[in-house]
Parts: C-alpha cells; structure tokens; sequence
C-alpha cells in the first residue's frame, strides 16, 4: 500500500514539473508556447510571464490603448527595435517575423505613469516597476 502511494506523489509531482515546463519560452523559436497559454497569463501579475521568458529581453516598443492616445502595454523586443521592425518589415509572414511578445495591462494609467518613451531598451528597473501589474491580453508570434 505504502508503494502504491508512494508512486501515485512520484506521478503528480512528474507531472506537475511536466506541466510546468510546457509554458517556457526556453529559445525565441519558442514565442508560440507563450501564445498557446495565453488564456493562463490572463489576470496574472506580469512577473508570472516574465519567469516563464528565458531568452534576454533587449527592448520594448509601446503598444497603444484602444483610444490610440496612451500607452496600454509593451511588446517585448529580442534585439534592438531598429533591427526587430526593420526584420519585421521584410518579413511575408507571422512566421518568419521576429519573435515578439505583447503584453495589455489592465491598469493603463498605471503603465503611462512607469513607460515615458514609444520604444527603450529593457532594464531590469522597468521589468521592476511593471512587475505587479495585471495581465490583461497577452499575444506572441514569431521566430529567431
């Protein structure tokens, strides 16, 4: 009986850590497993999709709110954003785009007050400051 138990906690935590590892962006060519959980980052605070982001983030560019005066989230950035639209510019499809990463806030004065310029590179102190704030859409696409 205690073997039996003992497999049944061996299976579940086999499977949890599974599970787990299904969500990572381990290399860029990964941004469509970020796209497949979406639905999970939904509601979550922003550091939840920043753990699960492995490659170096380089910069970000602004994405507008719904009225297009504002700020409502960032998109991620994996080289510098000159090089990312000039690659997302020649390419014919989302595929062959460069891996990106967009991120909605529900807090969009919040992101206006921490986010002053249309595209930066990314520091630490800015994943920081947008760290706590929740989740409201999230897309990716692309790759290397």
């Amino acid at each position: 009986m205690r073997s039996i138990v003992k497999y049944l906690i061996v299976m579940t935590i086999i499977s949890f850590v599974n599970s787990c590892n299904a969500q990572l962006m381990q290399t860029l060519n990964d941004a469509n497993k970020i796209e497949l959980n979406k639905d999970y980052y939904v509601g979550k605070k922003f550091k939840t999709i920043l753990v699960d982001i492995k490659p170096k983030i380089e910069s970000y560019s602004i994405l507008p709110d719904p009225s297009y005066t504002k700020a409502g989230g960032v998109s991620l950035l994996f080289d510098t954003p000159a090089r990312h639209f000039n690659r997302l510019s020649n390419a014919k499809t989302k595929d062959e785009s460069p891996a990106t990463i967009g991120v909605y806030f529900t807090d969009i004065d919040a992101v206006n007050k921490i986010i002053k310029n249309r595209r930066g590179q990314w520091t630490h102190g800015l994943a920081d400051s947008l760290s706590n704030l929740i989740i409201q859409r999230v897309y990716a696409y692309g790759k290397n």
